[in-house]
């Protein structure tokens, strides 16, 4: 007699067999009958029973539960199948070069730098030589490569000590350079030209520190773990990864770039030189290079007011290093109160909330997704993402959109070209400008004298110069544009868009200067004018100098006073461009020396970043799909067993068995113990399986 085990529930377990396997590789998995068996049981045994497991590829059933006239095979009906959708979600690991991404107190972590140490900032001497002779120690030096890159910060010019080298608090630069060494020891050649702060007022007291990143040919291995791909585990027989030492901590970033940047020379006036242009076709997979610019209106031009046109570089971020491993699950899980965010905190951007203009005290910006989803291709409901907008708590006034996070391609896109020029090692700068605003007016000096003729687009933005520290930089990226579509040529009068947008821009020499930020010493606004339509021309940009005495601070008259620049008047700033002002301080050509590089495909250039210089945070979500079946035993209806041993008493259930159409069995369940199907009652078996 049987004897069954008390106070214990059976546990089922259920496998594919090999032929279940091969059908889904097939396409053709089909559940159309059952069995319910006892193979393992002896009914006249006097002891508890114990089951094995099923196995991979188990044995067919032996013996069989049987009704009516020596049926063994049941359908599975339509009411008996359900698939249910479950969502899992869990918090993924922070990634990326902080330890802890609090923007305002990020600290740097060191280990995933190839080496650091530090210099006096008098070293930064405008030239394109970098030398450590003396000052670098022997291993450092030769733990550097040729290519790979320095970033070094610039430190506070009054000598105000941060807490520790690697916190990120104070608003200061920080700056990439590549390196290549020369035939002395400790001696490197960087890619363009370094600040100039040799003769800064006690620069030889002041120190840069740095710290190393692995070139763009070496990045990706230098990041992931060494278990790089899949292997076949021969004691176990399953994939696993060979020799894992660790997590890959950082994200990859690559700029992707549209059209051709402004002021390029050289080999960067071909588009297919820049560095990361192979990423186009990811672009070009999520239109995300319209011909259209984006506007704040439902049509590609205004009359008399700018639009915008975002029309240059992008940026995507994506987790792509050498590590095999799924470490994002299938998506990013977004909802109202899971945001995916990003944490940028080496950057000064010019739209957070401080008192005012020169009030920034504190660095690093973070940006979140908005819960809305939304899809590229409306009518194929396809490709979902979410904005990537300025975290609120950050600003005074209603978040810019800067990007899209796409959840199901695991990949951010920065589509806002001011923030993508920060995060360009080709900068020369961690600050963020704000964009122009212009309008058409009636020309200055008369009918037909204005700049903007009729039938003519006039593209501009601007930048600064300064005398020393950093003396070239990107201009700022948001193209402001005008179509005069009018009668008569126009003047065009600008101002900056909107007041208290340069809580990091300084005036070294008015008294309150605090050796934070950055600043200049000259404004220039770079135009161009085409036809309706047409693209600008990278080499054909034009520079006038709007450096007058009513944007200089009062004293001396040397630095730009920011609270000035942002005057609302173009009149009082004498912000109106002219023919006749362009006559009077037009400089030319603009020529940008950062993007003057040699054609050697080794050398740092436009798109060559690599690693995204910030943090991640996510949730991440997986599906699974459970195909149920309900598998309703009637006691009654079982008439009969196969299994030889049986006694005429109860009958018991060891396992149950799954086939296609074909009577082929795809899948087994197997008990830990026998079941009794007790007289006179039902018993309900619910199988799940994942996928």
């Amino acid at each position: 007699m049987y004897i069954q085990e008390r106070n214990s529930s059976p546990i089922l377990l259920t496998k594919l067999t090999n032929v279940g396997r091969k059908a889904i590789a097939q396409g053709n998995m089909n559940f159309t009958y059952y069995s319910i068996g006892d193979s393992e049981i002896d009914y006249k045994s006097n002891s508890i029973l114990k089951l094995i497991k099923n196995k991979d590829n188990h044995p067919k059933q032996v013996s069989f539960l049987e009704k009516g006239d020596c049926v063994r095979y049941f359908p599975i009906t339509e009411e008996m199948e359900n698939v249910v959708q479950l969502t899992l979600r869990n918090n993924a690991r922070d990634r990326g070069f902080f330890d802890k991404c609090i923007v305002d107190t990020a600290k740097l972590n060191s280990e995933l730098f190839k080496t650091e140490g530090s210099f006096r900032l008098s070293l930064l001497d405008g030239t394109k030589i970098l030398d450590l002779t003396g000052i670098i120690l022997e291993e450092q030096f030769n733990a550097i490569n040729d290519n790979d890159v320095i970033m070094m910060k610039i430190p506070n010019l009054l000598g105000v000590s941060e807490v520790n080298v690697n916190d990120t608090i104070f608003p200061l630069n920080t700056l990439y350079f590549a390196l290549t060494k020369t035939n002395l020891s400790g001696r490197f050649e960087v890619d363009r030209f370094l600040p100039y702060f040799s003769d800064y007022d006690g620069s030889d007291d002041l120190i840069v520190n740095y710290w190393i990143i692995p070139s763009k040919e070496n990045a990706l291995s230098y990041y992931s773990p060494s278990g790089q791909t899949i292997n076949w585990n021969s004691e176990t027989l399953e994939f696993f990864e060979e020799c894992y030492s660790g997590d890959t901590l950082v994200w990859n970033m690559n700029m992707p770039y549209c059209n051709n940047i402004i002021g390029a020379t050289g080999c960067t006036t071909d588009i297919d030189n820049y560095g990361s242009q192979g990423y186009e076709s990811t672009l070009h997979y999520l239109s995300l290079c319209n011909e259209c610019p984006e506007l704040s209106g439902d049509k590609c031009s205004d009359q008399l007011e700018s639009s915008e046109y975002y029309f240059n570089n992008k940026t995507i971020l994506h987790f792509s290093n050498f590590d095999t491993r799924n470490e994002y699950g299938e998506f990013f899980y977004i909802d109202e109160t899971n945001q995916f965010s990003i944490c940028i905190p080496n950057i000064m951007w010019h739209n957070r909330s401080f008192s005012g203009s020169t009030t920034g005290d504190v660095m690093g910006m973070r940006f979140i997704t908005t819960s809305t989803v939304k899809t590229l291709y409306l009518e194929d409901d396809n490709i979902r993402y979410h904005d990537l907008i300025e975290d609120s708590d950050f600003i005074s006034n209603d978040p810019l959109i800067v990007g899209k996070v796409f959840p199901d391609l695991k990949i951010v896109v920065i589509d806002h070209p001011e923030l993508s020029n920060v995060l360009s090692y080709k900068s020369n700068r961690a600050y963020s400008l704000p964009p122009l605003t212009a309008k058409q007016i009636l020309p200055i000096n008369g009918t037909n004298t204005g700049i903007l003729k009729r039938n003519k687009r006039l593209y501009m933005t601007y930048t600064f110069t300064s005398n020393e520290g950093m003396q070239n930089i990107v201009p700022q990226g948001v193209i402001s544009y005008l179509d005069n579509v009018g009668n008569i040529d126009r003047d065009v009068e600008f101002i900056i868009k909107d007041i208290n947008q340069f809580p990091y821009m300084r005036v070294p020499n008015d008294g309150n200067f605090d050796g934070n930020g950055f600043f200049a010493n000259n404004m220039i606004v770079l135009y161009q004018i085409t036809e309706i339509g047409d693209k600008p021309v990278s080499d054909s940009w034009q520079m006038v100098d709007f450096t007058t005495n009513r944007i200089l601070e009062d004293i001396d008259q040397v630095y730009i006073d920011p609270l000035k620049v942002e005057n609302r008047s173009s009149y009082i700033n004498s912000f109106t461009l002219t023919e006749a002002r362009v006559t009077m301080n037009g400089l030319g050509v603009y020529a940008n020396d950062v993007f003057c590089v040699s054609c050697n495909t080794s050398n740092l250039t436009v798109g060559d970043e690599r690693f995204f210089m910030g943090n991640i945070s996510t949730k991440i979500g997986a599906y699974i799909y459970k195909k149920v079946i309900n598998v309703i035993i009637n006691e009654k209806d079982i008439t009969k067993t196969s299994n030889t041993s049986h006694l005429n008493e109860d009958f018991l259930l060891s396992e149950l068995s799954f086939y296609n159409s074909d009577y082929e069995q795809i899948a087994v369940t197997k008990t830990s113990k026998p079941i009794r199907l007790r007289p006179n009652s039902v018993t309900e078996i619910e199988i799940n399986f994942d996928f």
